[in-house]
C-alpha cells in the first residue's frame, strides 16, 4: 500500500499540459509519489481504474473543473475542494460587501447581458455557478464574440442563453494576485497581472501577504482554496475564488504548496 498520497492528474488539460501538469510530475519523481494520469472523456470514472481508493493515505487530484467534478461525485469526493454553490459570487460576495471587486454585481442571464453589449457597455462577467462555462473577465460586445468563437474552435461548450452570471461595473486594477491557502492558512502567493498586463512574479511583500490574510479572515468558502485579489486605488478587493484542484500556478512555489498540499490531505486521510 503506498505511504504518501497519490496524485490523480488529468492528461489532456488542453494546451496547457505542461505548464499545469508538469509541476506536479517533477514533485511526484522528486518525491518518490506514485501519479496515475487519465484523460477526462465521458466515459471516466475514477472508480473503475483499478485503485482501491479506501487503501491510499489521500489523493491529491488535479486538472480542470470538469475534471474535479467528476471526481466530487465518486469516491474521491473527499479530496476534491470543490463545493459549485459555495464558490458562487452570490454566496461569497456578500460577506466582503465593499472588499468584493464586483460585489455591487447582479444576476442577470447571457441573453441579458448579450442585449447589454449590443447596447455599446463593457461588463465584468463571470458564470456564477457553473464555473468554467467561460472565462470571467470585462468583456465588450466584440471580445465576448471573440471568446465564443474560440470556444467553438476548441470544440467547448457555448453558455446557454439562460446560464446565470454575475454582472458588474467595470473597476480600475492596478494589480492582480493568487493566493493559495491550505486549512484556512496563506501559503504562497503569486502575482499575475500589472496594470492590466501579464507578470508572473512570486510575491513576498509584507503588504499583500497581509491584505491576503486580512480579506481571508472575513471570509473563505472552504478551508482549501485559491482566492484570487486585487489592489485598487481604494485598497485590495476579493476578485473570485477557485479550486485548488484546477487553479494555474503562475509564479508560485509550487514545491511549498504541493508539499503542504500532501501534508494537509494525510491529516485528513488519518480522520477518515
Amino acid at each position: 500500500m503506498p505511504q504518501k498520497p497519490i496524485f490523480l492528474l488529468q492528461n489532456n488539460y488542453f494546451d496547457q499540459i505542461g505548464r499545469l501538469i508538469q509541476p506536479c510530475l517533477d514533485f511526484c519523481n522528486k518525491h518518490d509519489h506514485q501519479f496515475i494520469d487519465r484523460s477526462l472523456t465521458e466515459t471516466f470514472d475514477p472508480e473503475k481504474i483499478g485503485v482501491d481508493w479506501n487503501a491510499v493515505p489521500g489523493v491529491v487530484i488535479y486538472g480542470s473543473v470538469g475534471w474535479v467534478k467528476r471526481c466530487a461525485d465518486s469516491a474521491l469526493a473527499p479530496w476534491t475542494f470543490y463545493d459549485r454553490h459555495r464558490f458562487a459570487a452570490t454566496s461569497w460576495a456578500p460577506a466582503f460587501g465593499k472588499n468584493a471587486l464586483n460585489g455591487n454585481g447582479e444576476v442577470q442571464t447571457v441573453s441579458e447581458i448579450t442585449r447589454r453589449l449590443e447596447r455599446g457597455e463593457r461588463v465584468h462577467i463571470r458564470p456564477n455557478r457553473d464555473d468554467k462555462a467561460f472565462n470571467g473577465a470585462v468583456y465588450d460586445i466584440a471580445s465576448w464574440e471573440n471568446m465564443l468563437k474560440l470556444r467553438q474552435e476548441r470544440h467547448q461548450t457555448l453558455p446557454d442563453s439562460q446560464l446565470e452570471c454575475w454582472a458588474s461595473p467595470v473597476k480600475e486594477i492596478e494589480a492582480e494576485y493568487r493566493c493559495w491557502f491550505i486549512d484556512n492558512v496563506l501559503i504562497n502567493v503569486s502575482m499575475y497581472r500589472n496594470k492590466g498586463e501579464l507578470c508572473l512574479k512570486r510575491e513576498t511583500s509584507h503588504e499583500v501577504l497581509k491584505a491576503a490574510t486580512d480579506l481571508a479572515a472575513q471570509h473563505l468558502p472552504i478551508s482549501t482554496i485559491v482566492m484570487d485579489i486585487a489592489k485598487t486605488q481604494d485598497g485590495y478587493k476579493v476578485v473570485e475564488f477557485n479550486p485548488i484542484n484546477s487553479s494555474g500556478w503562475y509564479a508560485a512555489a509550487t514545491e511549498t504548496i504541493l508539499s503542504r498540499w500532501c501534508e494537509a490531505i494525510m491529516m485528513k486521510a488519518n480522520t477518515i
